[in-house]
């Protein structure tokens, strides 16, 4: 007995059931090869974009594109509103020295 395998991609990674991406395996074979290197590679793909999205959501967070509590997993929903912090239009400068002033007009 035989099962197919995807050998190209995984589903979960959008490769299809066109025959050119399937092999016939033998199923001891086909369940081995599952095991030790299909399985593991879907988990990490997982954690990656798990990964991927948090460092996103902390990017945005401190660009000012939403509060910084939603970025680290808390249930808020308030957008900044007003310019972004120590911007052109913000009230504040930060020099290269890495202290924030007062921005003279």
């Amino acid at each position: 007995m035989f099962h197919a395998d995807h050998d190209a991609g995984y589903a979960c990674h959008g490769a299809g059931n066109h025959p050119t991406v399937i092999t016939m395996r033998l199923i001891a074979e086909h369940e081995d090869k599952t095991r030790r290197i299909d399985a593991p590679r879907i988990a990490k793909g997982k954690r990656l974009s798990k990964a991927q999205a948090a460092h996103c959501a902390v990017v945005a967070a401190k660009v000012g594109m939403i509060a910084e509590g939603e970025a680290r997993g808390r249930k808020v929903r308030t957008i900044r509103s007003g310019p972004l912090p120590c911007g052109k239009a913000s009230k504040w400068k930060k020099p290269m020295n890495g202290k924030a002033i007062r921005r003279v007009k």
